[in-house]
This record gives structure tokens, C-alpha cells and sequence, in this order.
């Protein structure tokens, strides 16, 4: 069964998730726009730093709300239009393995990366398209809950698991660079609309042009895990 994406604006769970990634996210200076630039100085107390991001957070929903709304409403129709298309590409990449049932909650964001949480099947997407396209992103987001339930299913392993002799952040590097491989192969992008490839995260590039080479051999999953994994 197809899985029931549900998408939202919650204001509450943006701050939350914000401040949660001054504490434990990767890239913050990309995610905070540089009027919270402020938040990455050290020097700086959290509990400063906390007021600091709500009360941008608060101002930015203030100013733009009806934005926000509009941008997630037009967002939800593209999502239909898409879904079945993406579903049908995904269960022929992951070899018809189903997906982890229950729903699957994507919040609107006024920042500028997405995190998930995989084992909640919650996820984070652009308001609008000033900047990332929210509908990628969310494919984006659903490969990754895909990814990780095939590979606990065939390799009893987990975003947090660690694997001898690779580093602390291997399935991490591992998921982000078969995303990448993904969105770079010509049917995905074709259903994406996608003009141009993404490059992968600098961590990520020696796993990928791996992952690359026998995506475009075999173009099995399976095959694929299995070359890396062993």
C-alpha cells in the first residue's frame, strides 16, 4: 500500500525542530538565514540563543503567514499530481518492498534544510519555491524513510547503527549518497523535472561516484547494498 503523506504548517514544531538543530545539526550555516547568525557564535549563551530563534520564528510567521499557507496549499496539490508517478518509480528502484505503514507527517519550514525522523516518519519541506522546490524535497525526504526500510529489512541496520572499520556516519553517507545517485538518474529526474544534477554532499563524494558506477551497471538495490555492505 502507497503510503498517506500528510502535509502541514505548524509554527510550534518549526521552532522546536530549529532549535533542536543548533544542538545536534549538521550545516548550520546554511540552515539559519543570516539574520540568526548570531545563534552560531559560541560565545553566546543558549538560552540567548534560543530567545534569538524564537523570536525571529514568531516574526517571520507574523509577516508571513498567508504566504506560508498558500505556498503549503499549492504544495499539497502538486503532491497529488505527483505521488502516484513517484510511488510507482520507487517501488520498481527498491524492488517492490512495501513501505513502513502509517502516516507519514511533512511540516512547512521557514529555514532552509529539512531533517527528518525516520523511526516517527515525520519530515521537514520548504514553504514555497523561493528557494528549494518543496515537491523534490519531499520525494527527497521519502526516499530516505524507503531507503531505510529495505536496508533494516535486509541488513538488520539502522541510521544509528555503526558498521567496523567505516566512519561513525557511514549509513548517513550511505543514504545520502544513493539519494543522490537516485536523483541524478535520468528517469528521476525526468518525473522531477529536474534540468541539471545535484552534486553530493563533500563527505559524501567518494561514496557516491561508487554507488554511481554500479547504480548505472546494475540498477539493483540489492546488488548495490550488497557491494557496500557485504
Amino acid at each position: 500500500m502507497d503510503p498517506n503523506v500528510i502535509l502541514r504548517v505548524d509554527q510550534a514544531a518549526d521552532l522546536q525542530m530549529a532549535k533542536a538543530f543548533l544542538r545536534y545539526g549538521k550545516y548550520q550555516e546554511r540552515f539559519f538565514p543570516k539574520e540568526l547568525h548570531v545563534v552560531l557564535d559560541n560565545d553566546v549563551p543558549t538560552r540567548t540563543k534560543d530567545r534569538h530563534i524564537t523570536t525571529y520564528t514568531k516574526q517571520y510567521y507574523d509577516d508571513h503567514f498567508p504566504k506560508i499557507t498558500k505556498g503549503v496549499a499549492l504544495t499539497k496539490k502538486r503532491w497529488k499530481r505527483f505521488e502516484n508517478a513517484f510511488y510507482k518509480l520507487t517501488n520498481r528502484i527498491f524492488d517492490h518492498h512495501p513501505w513502513p505503514e502509517g502516516d507519514y507527517t511533512g511540516t512547512a519550514s521557514i529555514f532552509r534544510m529539512y531533517p527528518r525522523d525516520i523511526r516517527r516518519r515525520e519530515f521537514f519541506f520548504p514553504y514555497d519555491c523561493s528557494g528549494h522546490d518543496p515537491l523534490s524535497t519531499i520525494a527527497h525526504e521519502m526516499l530516505h524513510f524507503m531507503f531505510f526500510a529495505y536496508l533494516y529489512h535486509r541488513f538488520r541496520l539502522r541510521e544509528s547503527s555503526r558498521i567496523s572499520g567505516k566512519p561513525t556516519e557511514y549509513i548517513w553517507q550511505l543514504s545520502e549518497a544513493f539519494n543522490t545517485v537516485i536523483e541524478n538518474w535520468e528517469p528521476y529526474m525526468k518525473l522531477v523535472h529536474a534540468t541539471k544534477k545535484i552534486k553530493p554532499y563533500p563527505e559524501c563524494a567518494s561514496l557516491y561516484r561508487s554507488l554511481s558506477r554500479s547504480w548505472s551497471t546494475h540498477q539493483s538495490v540489492s546488488k548495490l547494498l550488497q557491494d557496500q555492505l557485504g
